[in-house]
Order: structure tokens, then sequence, then C-alpha cells
């Protein structure tokens, strides 16, 4: 057995190496490293010069098969709302299988969606080609649907109805879609709880997120418009979910100003609806901005004129203030009211807000609005009740809330467009609220559209107008070349009156007494079957049958008090209640005693208002909400003399449409 000797020991002295030195081997490792490098560079040179690896072999798919999956990924984009991504994949899926059975459906949706991006023409142009094609009849209909929406998209509303109208429930392949234009076409032809059950038919179908919330803040904007009446003649509703929106957009529209109400009616609702997709929407979102908004001032000064001429109308105001304080069973500021008959306002105002008011309600005057607009400064929120003369500038904290003729003018305006008539005739008095009425008429009907053919004004201190009322129907005109024949011809020839056939309608602007004259008078002057649509100042509220039977058919505009079709309380303001414990306020000055109603309990809101524009409360006084120059507009109600009486006039309901 032979022994390997042992290596001698380094002489780490001579070597200059030593293990616990490293900075003595840093010569050796460097050198080590550059030995190495070259040929890791030819081991990284004959890598990249290698051939790629084949890639796996794609699994042989049919065309036909890939071309239904990008069809139904193309189907889930355009629920997301990503037109562009569809589309793409849809013209992809035709490329590939321009003859799959499904191919129509595909080319149908590419139409559709043109029509939903706004592209009509060329989504016209698509429909009409595959009109041509051999459709079946589910494809036929839903042709005839994107037909429908292409006629609403350019405005023809009625013949899009005439489509829509006789189609039955339609498959679920296309259920979502379907009601989705109905609900459209109802909107448009102004019937809204219609347009709100449609809409909640498209609430079934939708699985996307965002186009349900978009759809349930379309449900609400048609029930916060919709008249109030119309939700309360739905009621008692029905316990499906459509009756649970009427349900909500009524107790929320008729309790907005009554917050404990409110809270108890909402408690009550979701109990009965408890997993109703209109609750967390409508409680968390409308209900609950509603309450951050609110101000809650804690001394209100009321500025009322209480003596001089304006005496009765200041009182009745201030009634209807006091009737719904003591409504709120001391809930509500404490008052202060204060005689503004012939005073410093702005003197006046200073004192009330050193005695500690928060808010001030009032002045009554016209002027005395005026000077506060030009006050150095305004410490504290001013909801007056009037509004500025023309070319006053409003300012901040300076609300304007009033019966102004100007609201009723151009509500009267705005009805007449919603009815459909395009061209109007303007009768009013020959005095400055004539022309007042004239202007707000002629502009919101012009504004929305409409024509107006000619204006006359008549005397006020004359009961024979033949000379307006033929000027207005063209018989004058008549009249003159019948002198001019007779003239030429030296002799007598007889002469036939016929009116004008141009004229919708006739608006009116005049007091019951005038009315009734200018109405018979009309009627004498071939004017028999023309509309009279005339602004409250023509309401009566006694009993008169010789009045109605003049009247008879002439329609006009009013607030919900005058009607009693407001909002019913049950907090002592109900018009039962209310009549029994202001019975002469509310008989000889019913519209103010409603103003004074309101203008109290919108204080909470009048900041709301004007942070929402658009925003609408409804109140005794009509459909409040607020422009931007801090004036509260009051949309109004249509109503008919009939012989029976001022009638309101009643939502149509879209099922009974003969179209």
């Amino acid at each position: 057995m032979s022994v390997v000797p042992a290596p001698p020991p380094k002489d780490h002295a001579r070597t200059g190496h030593h293990p616990l030195n490293p900075r003595r081997r840093q010569p050796e490792m460097i050198t080590m490293r550059y030995r190495l490098l070259p040929l890791l560079l030819l081991t990284a040179l004959l890598y990249a010069c290698a051939p790629p690896e084949p890639p796996a072999p794609e699994p042989d798919i049919p065309p036909t098969e890939r071309a239904q999956a990008l069809a139904e990924q193309g189907e889930l984009a355009a629920r997301r709302g990503a037109a562009e991504a569809a589309v793409a994949q849809l013209q992809r899926a035709l490329e590939l299988a321009p003859n799959h059975d499904r191919a129509d459906d595909w080319r149908i949706r590419l139409a559709e969606i043109a029509a939903d991006r706004g592209q009509t023409r060329e989504a016209d142009e698509l429909r009409e080609t595959l009109a041509e094609r051999p459709l079946d009849v589910d494809q036929r209909e839903r042709l005839a649907l994107l037909e429908a929406s292409l006629l609403l998209a350019g405005g023809h509303t009625l013949q899009a109805w005439r489509i829509i109208q006789p189609m039955a429930p339609p498959p679920e392949a296309f259920a979502e879609r379907y009601y989705q234009v109905r609900a459209q076409a109802l909107e448009r032809l102004d019937l809204p709880l219609d347009a709100v059950r449609a809409r909640v038919e498209r609430s079934d179908r939708l699985d996307d997120e965002q186009a349900l919330t978009h759809n349930h803040e379309q449900i609400w904007a048609l029930l916060d418009n919709a008249p109030l009446n119309s939700l309360r003649d739905r009621r008692p509703v029905s316990a499906d979910r459509f009756g649970g929106w009427v349900e909500l957009a009524w107790l929320v529209r008729n309790y907005r100003l009554e917050p404990r109400q409110l809270d108890d009616a909402l408690a009550r609702w979701e109990r009965r609806f408890p997993s109703h997709p209109g609750g967390p929407y409508v409680t968390d979102r409308i209900v609950g901005e509603y309450r951050e908004k609110m101000i809650d001032p804690t001394e209100i000064a009321v500025l009322l004129p209480l003596t001089g001429p304006l005496a009765d109308a200041g009182r009745a105001i201030r009634d209807g203030i006091m009737a719904a304080h003591l409504a709120a069973e001391g809930d509500g500021p404490d008052l202060r009211i204060l005689d503004s008959a012939g005073r410093d306002i702005v003197a006046l105002y200073r004192r009330a807000v050193s005695d500690g008011a928060e808010l001030v309600i009032g002045p009554l005057e016209k002027g005395q609005v005026d000077a506060l607009a030009g006050a150095e400064e305004l410490p504290v929120p001013v909801l007056a009740l009037n509004t500025l003369s023309g070319g006053v500038e409003g300012r901040a904290g300076l609300y304007q809330f009033g019966l102004a003729p100007e609201d009723d003018a151009a509500e009267a305006a705005r009805q007449a467009r919603r009815t459909g008539w395009q061209r109007a005739l303007v009768l009013v008095p020959d005095s400055d609220w004539g022309r007042r009425l004239a202007e707000a008429f002629s502009q919101t009907f012009e504004a929305a559209g409409g024509e107006v053919l000619e204006a006359q004004r008549f005397a006020t201190d004359q009961a024979d107008h033949a000379g307006p009322l033929r000027a207005l129907l063209n018989l004058d005109i008549g009249d003159r070349r019948a002198r001019q024949v007779r003239a030429t011809l030296q002799r007598s020839v007889e002469h036939v009156d016929r009116r004008r056939q141009d004229a919708d309608f006739l608006f009116l602007g005049a007091t019951t007494g005038q009315a009734r004259l200018l109405v018979t008078q009309l009627h004498y002057h071939q004017g028999v079957g023309l509309p009279v649509l005339a602004t409250s100042h023509i309401h009566s509220t006694g009993d008169d049958p010789e009045l109605w039977a003049d009247l008879d058919g002439v329609l006009f505009m009013e607030t919900p008090w005058m009607l009693d079709a407001g909002v019913r309380t049950d907090d002592g303001l109900d018009r039962a209640t209310l009549e029994a414990l202001w019975p002469e306020p509310i008989a000889s000055h019913g519209r103010l005693f409603a103003l004074g109603v309101d203008a109290y309990r919108l204080v909470p809101y009048v900041e709301l208002l004007q942070a929402r524009g658009g925003e609408r409360i409804d109140g005794f006084s009509g459909r409040l909400s607020m422009d931007e120059r801090g004036r509260i507009q009051r949309g109004l109600l249509p109503a008919r003399y009939t012989h029976e009486g001022p009638e309101l006039l009643q939502e149509e309901n879209g099922e009974d449409l003969g179209l």
C-alpha cells in the first residue's frame, strides 16, 4: 500500500497569497474572469444563431365556430358599451362565415349598433339591404323595430309608434331592445308612466351593471317629471316592480318638503317592497343628497305689507306661511313678522338680520325687491315674493318666488307644443300686463319651434272687439277685397266671411269677464272650432253654470292648489283642514295663500334648487324649479272649462292610443 505524500506547505510570504487576505488574491480572480469572457460570448453567439423552436400547432377550429365565438364576444362588448370592439368582432365573424345560419342576425346587430351610435344613414342602408334578404319571422320583426328606432331618431314619433304598437311581446333574444325602443316612443308621446313600465321590463333583461344603473336613472327621471295626479291615479299600486317604482315616486314627491313624514313613508315602502331596486337608488342617492344640502335656519324674518293697498295680499301670504309653520308642530324655526308697507326695505332687512334672522321671506312689492338687489350686501339669504324688474340684475343670495303672469304665459306655450300645436294666434289686452303676457308666450313658443302667425290687442274699456278678432282671423282682408270689388264694379257684391285655416289655436290673455266676452264674439266671427288656450287669470272658483257654458272647451293653465290636484299631506296641510281653519284668505286669495305655504316649505331647499338646475319640487303653487338667476319657475297644470265646471286634463294611456 503506497502512501501519497502530503504537499509541502505553501510559503505565503513568498507567494504573496493568504487565505485571510482577499486583497492579495484580486489579480488572480480578475485574470480568470477575462479568461471566461470569450467562452461566454461564443456561447451566446451560437445560441442566437440557432433556429427557433417551432410554435405549438394551433387547434384546427372550423371557421363557423370561430365566427360564432367572435359574434358572442361582440355581443358582450356591445352590452358593455364598447361599440367599436363589438363592430370589429361582428365584422370579423361575417368575414369568416358570411353564410352562417346566424349571419343575418349579426348583420342586424351591426345595424342596431350603428343606429345607437347616431349613424342613422349607415344603419338605414344596412336595413334596406337586409330587407331584401330571406329573413325569418323574428328577424323581420327585429328589422321593423330597427326601422322604428330610426324613425324616432328622425323625429317621426307617430310613424314609429304605428310600427311598435301592434307588436306582440318579442322573443327574449331581442326583448331588451324592444322595451328600450318602446320606452323611447312612449316618452316622446308624453306618456311617462307607460314609458316607465317599458323600462322596468327592460331592467329584467339587463345584466350589465352600468346599463342597469343608467336604466334606473331614466326610470326615476320619468317618474320625477310625470304629472303628480297621474301618480295618484295609479294608486293603490300593484305589488310588482312597476308598482313599487310608482309608489316610491309618489311618496318622495308628496313628502319631499316634509322630512319627518318622508322617513315614515319610506320605512313603510321598504317593508312592502324589501328587495326593490329603487330603494337603494332613491333613498341613498336622491333623498340622501337632499338631506345633505338642506339649510336649517333657527329664525326667519317675514317682511310683508300688512297695511296700505297691498295689505290683503300680504295678509293672505302671511296666513299661508303661518299655516305651514303651525303644521310643523314646533319643529320649524322661529318667525318674526314685520310690516314692510312704506318702509325703507334695506334698513328693515338689516334690522331683521341684527335681531337674529338667518333667512328673510319677502318683500312682496317689486320696487322693494329691486332695492334689495342693489343693497351693498346681503349677509343672509332672501326669498323674495316677487320678481325683479326688467333690466335689474340679480345677485347671490336673492331668490325670487312670485306669481308672475309671465310664468302662466310661458306654461301655456309649453302646453301648446306638448299638444302638437305649431302655429298660434295671440290676443292680449292693450296694456303693460298684456304686453308682458304676449312677449313671454311668444318667446317660449318660438324657442320651442312654434310660430306666432299674428298678434292683436284689445281695448279693456270697450265691449265690442270685432276689430282685433276679425284682424286675427283675416276676415278684414275679405272686407277690404269686397270694398275694392264694389268700388271697381260700381255695384253691390255679395260677400261671405271665411276665416283663416292655418292657425292651430288662439292664445288668450284675459281676465274671466274679458274672456267670457271675447270667446262669445270669437265664435260669432267664424271662430267656432278654433281651440283657445288661456292663462290662469280666466279661472273663477265660484259656481257659475252660465260662465261654464260660455267658456265651454276653453283650455287654461292653473296651479295645483286651485285645481285641488296638488300634493297630499297628513300633517294638517290637506285642503279640507286648511279651508276649515283659514276660510277667508283661501276663498278670496287662494293663490297667494298657497304661495305663502310654499315659501315657508321651500326655505330649507333654496340652495339645493340653485345647485341642482332642473331639480323640481311639487308645491301648492306648481312644480317648482330654479333657473340660473335664482328665479323660481312654476310648472302649472292644464285644465278645461266644461258645462259642469273646470276640470283637470287627464293623461292619456298609451295602451289606448289608436295611432
